[in-house]
């Protein structure tokens, strides 16, 4: 079942990122920036921020979430993130998330814009199924940690 993280979700959201982090970004970021970003951007402020003011979905199946997706609507719709336990993953649970993001996004938005690290192939695959195109790759300051990221954008029919 995909449904809007409520309240109660916060330390099951966090358990996602934190093991999801771990599984995808190890051998690209390293353990101290992974921990402070998990600390910063999963604070229970930050949990509430996201509630209140995004596109905040989870994937529920036996009372477990298994992943979530996070939709910011600025001036482009921003795909924030999209996690899925590792063992849950390649189960469908990302396309059904990513579908029911889209279904959340205000229709005057025309593009979605999504950042995949250099070397997350995974992740480059997913989004390239999903019809999003590379259309930038720059090296950013994360944290204090230099990272390779990649611009991917799609447009959105409606």
């Amino acid at each position: 079942m995909i449904r809007l993280v409520q309240e109660e979700d916060y330390e099951a959201v966090r358990r996602v990122a934190e093991l999801t982090w771990e599984h995808t970004y190890r051998n690209l970021i390293p353990a101290r920036t992974r921990k402070a970003f998990i600390d910063a951007a999963y604070s229970k402020k930050m949990f509430d921020v996201k509630r209140e003011e995004s596109i905040f979905l989870a994937a529920v199946t036996d009372s477990i979430l298994v992943g979530y997706i996070n939709v910011l609507q600025q001036e482009k719709a921003e795909l924030a993130a999209l996690y899925v336990l590792p063992g849950y993953q390649r189960a469908g649970w990302g396309q059904k998330l990513f579908d029911a993001g889209i279904g959340y996004v205000s229709a005057e938005k025309k593009t979605m814009t999504v950042y995949v690290e250099e070397g997350n192939t995974r992740a480059e695959a997913f989004y390239e199924r999903q019809g999003f195109r590379e259309t930038e790759r720059f090296t950013e300051m994360f944290m204090e940690t230099p990272l390779k990221t990649i611009k991917m954008e799609r447009k959105l029919y409606r």
